[in-house]
């Protein structure tokens, strides 16, 4: 039988996943601890900046809250990072 976890944090051909928690409040750390605790990687953010403005406004219509523009700046930033596979 398959833990759920390992459907969580490998991929089919076996690679490592991680959960990333948005740095929305304090609250993201303990969040991440939780996971964390819990057998599944996770990390917070780095703190939205310059560049994850440049990118959320790239990757979204405008239409959206400010908070989903740095979100998916944040994430598509972390995805430009040269450690990240």
């Amino acid at each position: 039988m398959v833990d759920d976890r390992d459907r969580l944090t490998t991929t089919g051909d076996g690679r490592k996943r991680k959960l990333y928690v948005p740095n929305m409040s304090p609250h993201a750390h303990p969040f991440a601890a939780a996971f964390t605790r819990a057998g599944i990687p996770a990390e917070v953010l780095p703190e939205s900046d310059s560049e994850t403005l440049v990118y959320g406004r790239q990757f979204t219509s405008g239409k959206e809250c400010y908070p989903c523009i740095l979100t998916t700046g944040d994430i598509i930033k972390q995805t430009q990072q040269p450690d990240f596979d």
